[in-house]
């Protein structure tokens, strides 16, 4: 789950009024695509959309497990993670 900090996600989630199911991008040698040029130049002719937010900086997301009966912080990132576990 990622909580969005941009008005352009906030946006898009309160039109479509349910959640939306995203992924980091990467390339098939496993490099993070940060900006849609790159994303449409590896994945362009099988993407229906690209919707380009501009560049994001600072950590990536925080990233937690809630497989099984334990909250397991994968990667520590942007978000406080002790706000989750509790």
């Amino acid at each position: 789950m990622r909580i969005p900090g941009t008005a352009l996600c906030e946006k898009l989630l309160w039109a479509l009024g349910k959640p939306l199911l995203s992924a980091t991008a990467k390339s098939p040698a496993g490099d993070v695509l940060q900006t849609a040029a790159e994303i449409k130049r590896e994945y362009g002719r099988s993407l229906d959309l690209i919707l380009d937010g501009g560049s994001l900086s600072g950590p990536p997301s925080t990233v937690v497990s809630l497989a099984g009966d334990w909250v397991t912080v994968l990667r520590e990132g942007r978000g406080p993670s002790n706000k989750l576990i509790g």
